[in-house]
């Protein structure tokens, strides 16, 4: 078994054993209502200890940390990908809810040192009990900080600073306070996530041109620095498929097995790594004997129809998935 699925597992035997006894009537309602906060994009569930009851934070842990894992694991292959030659051994989350990144970046063989700064006390110490499921973070030194990102000092640097699901929750003068913060305490790496949403893709747009202007490298998933060449209209988000897990599939009243976390996100580094040449922006169009793709380029983006008589190009195309780099 991979060390991706694997690390998922655990995490979902340790989502399965802090839900052991809880009513699935009342996790289903209080997944709903999560639901319905997250389409609006205006959550009443801010993370506050005076916002969120634990039948809550229970559900977000059952409903949505699978969904959050998976993207961050995605984002997080990204940075391996672009920057192989980092060595994640220290860690910042800023805004960890129940360490859903700390669980992706568990990849990173090497990591011994994780800062998580979490607002709501209870979802902290959620977090810590679930992460006492995971083999892999036996051997990282954790340290949770009860505050907001506003209470983190920049005297201690971080190889990666990450942020995941957050910028939602601030407003625009906190999100830009935030991203000066996460800058100055990376010591090589700042990773953002947030929805694959309309909104969500602009709050990443806004950070990415932030953080070009302090003096980072974007590294993915954009293959330039330059201008989003994306219209007004158009958004820049990617997608990865879960399964779900028993527990899941009971709490959202789901009857597929499976689902889809859209997601949007920026990597940038002090001035290390590799951009790729082109990025796959939409799922490949595949049809006999032709592969449709959008790409996102330097030049802007383009539209490659491959066929049979293209050889080797058609062959690799055929291969590409959305979100994929072409070298």
């Amino acid at each position: 078994m991979m060390g991706n699925e694997l690390q998922l597992l655990q995490l979902n035997h340790a989502i399965e054993a802090a839900l052991s006894g809880v009513s699935l009537r009342k996790l289903g309602d209080a997944a709903e209502r999560l639901s319905i906060s997250y389409r609006s994009e205006h959550s009443p569930f801010w993370r506050s200890e005076d916002k969120w009851s634990q039948i809550d934070r229970l559900a977000y842990i059952a409903a949505r940390m699978p969904a959050t894992y998976s993207a961050a694991v995605s984002v997080l292959d990204e940075l391996h990908d672009r920057v192989p030659e980092l060595e994640v051994q220290s860690l910042l989350d800023i805004g960890s809810g129940p360490a859903t990144c700390l669980w992706a970046a568990g990849k990173f063989g090497r990591l011994r040192q994780a800062k998580l700064v979490e607002p709501d006390r209870e979802m902290a110490a959620l977090g810590e009990q679930l992460l006492t499921g995971s083999l892999q973070m036996s051997g990282i030194d954790r340290e949770w900080k009860i505050t907001d990102f506003n209470d983190i000092s920049s005297d201690s640097k971080y190889d990666l600073v990450i942020s995941g699901y957050v910028l939602s929750e601030l407003d625009g003068l906190q999100r830009k306070k935030l991203i000066n913060i996460a800058w100055e305490t990376s010591r090589h790496a700042v990773i953002l996530v947030e929805s694959g949403s309309m909104k969500g893709f602009r709050r990443i747009l806004e950070s990415r041109d932030q953080l070009i202007s302090l003096g980072a490298r974007i590294v993915a998933p954009c293959p330039h620095a330059g201008s989003c060449p994306m219209t007004s209209d158009d958004w820049c988000h990617f997608g990865v498929r879960l399964n779900r897990s028993s527990i899941q599939r009971r709490v959202k009243g789901a009857a597929l097995s499976y689902e889809d976390e859209k997601y949007s996100y920026v990597v940038a580094t002090h001035g290390i790594g590799a951009r790729t040449t082109g990025r796959v922006i939409r799922r490949p169009v595949v049809s006999k004997g032709r592969v449709k793709l959008d790409l996102c380029t330097a030049e802007g983006i383009i539209q490659k129809n491959l066929i049979k008589g293209n050889g080797d190009s058609y062959r690799r195309a055929k291969k590409l998935n959305w979100a994929d780099s072409v070298e």
